[in-house]
């Protein structure tokens, strides 16, 4: 994160992520890595690739099968997002925020990622910024 980061206020990523297309799902996914100075190297697994989820698009029409959001303020935010929510509250400047496309470990499987992008607000310890 750039020097000025204070706190990160909210993060948001998404993609178009794949697995290979046939034989068994749910074994790839990706994970969210964090390396942070107050509390060291921290990852989790925060999105799995699910080719009978309905929103599941292989196609690339609408370019992204995956969104995940984590914000600061818990109110907007599910439950479920507890852990990209808890490396919200330590992230500042200097440290790293990494996504992780994990592929099962099996002959001919792959995972594959497409148009992933990550946004990150921040505020700064100046707040007329």
């Amino acid at each position: 994160l750039p020097p000025d980061c204070w706190r990160v206020t909210s993060m948001t990523v998404e993609g178009l992520w794949l697995d290979q297309g046939f034989g068994g799902t749910n074994s790839s996914c990706v994970e969210l890595h964090v390396r942070s100075e107050a509390v060291g190297h921290l990852r989790s697994h925060v999105h799995v690739i699910n080719r009978e989820d309905p929103s599941y698009d292989d196609t690339g029409g609408s370019g992204v099968n995956a969104v995940l959001e984590w914000r600061f303020d818990r109110t907007n935010d599910l439950e479920v997002n507890s852990f990209g929510r808890s490396c919200l509250e330590v992230l500042t400047a200097g440290d790293e925020v990494q996504l992780v496309l994990v592929s099962a470990p099996w002959p001919a499987w792959t995972a594959k990622a497409r148009g992933t992008k990550v946004v990150i607000e921040y505020a700064t310890r100046n707040l007329a910024q």
